[in-house]
């Protein structure tokens, strides 16, 4: 099995999470015909993706100075509340919006876990 490098995988994984916003954008404009629903799933979807992109960011400084764990846990508690504070504004729209939001902010778990399965089928049909 060949080394890559882990740029290429969180490249892969954010590719594979645009690409699942997009085709669940689609699957709930043509169940719903709610453009509200849409924006909701697209709100929780960029939420999900500027805090992975945010973890990436922190946990490289972290390693690399070897130091600022207290920023590590600040920038943390600081993606909580802005979670927190979107899902408030969200609540008061309907609970069909909740789920929809809450379906966004899980597009980049599900990119994981295709990666994940990626890996895994690579790992068994190289013979590793």
């Amino acid at each position: 099995m060949k080394n890559e490098s882990s740029e290429k995988l969180i490249k892969r994984v954010q590719k594979r999470a645009m690409f699942f916003s997009l085709m669940l954008i689609l699957t709930i404009f043509v169940f719903t015909k709610s453009v509200l629903y849409c924006i909701m799933f697209f709100v929780g979807s960029c939420v999900s993706l500027l805090g992975y992109y945010l973890m990436i960011l922190v946990v490289d400084r972290v390693i690399h100075k070897r130091k600022g764990k207290g920023f590590f846990v600040l920038a943390g508690f600081g993606k909580l509340i802005f979670i927190s504070v979107i899902f408030i504004l969200v609540s008061r729209y309907s609970e069909p919006a909740v789920l929809f939001y809450l379906l966004g902010l899980s597009v980049i778990i599900m990119s994981i876990i295709g990666e994940g399965g990626r890996q895994l089928y690579r790992s068994f049909k190289d013979g590793a």
